[in-house]
C-alpha cells in the first residue's frame, strides 16, 4: 500500500488534476490509518505480554512449606 502510495504521489507531482490529488489524498489516509492501526496493535501486544508475563506484576507468595519455616 506504501509504494502504491508513492507512486501516485509522483504521478500527482507530474500531472496535479484535481482527481489524482483526490486519489492520492485518499491513498495516503489509508495508509495512515493502517500505520496507526498498526502501532497499537503492536503496542497492545506489548503491553499484554509484560502485564500476564513479564514483571509488571508480582508474583503470588508460595503458601507451601518454605526454607523459612522448617
Amino acid at each position: 500500500m506504501i509504494a502504491v502510495r508513492d507512486r501516485l504521489y509522483k504521478r500527482m507531482k507530474k500531472q496535479p488534476s484535481p482527481d489524482m490529488v483526490e486519489m492520492y489524498k485518499k491513498v495516503r489516509n489509508m495508509v495512515v490509518g493502517l500505520t496507526r492501526n498498526a502501532k497499537r496493535a503492536h503496542e497492545k501486544k506489548i503491553e499484554d505480554a509484560t502485564k500476564f508475563g513479564g514483571y509488571s506484576t508480582p508474583t503470588p507468595p508460595s503458601f507451601g512449606v518454605t526454607a523459612r519455616y522448617r
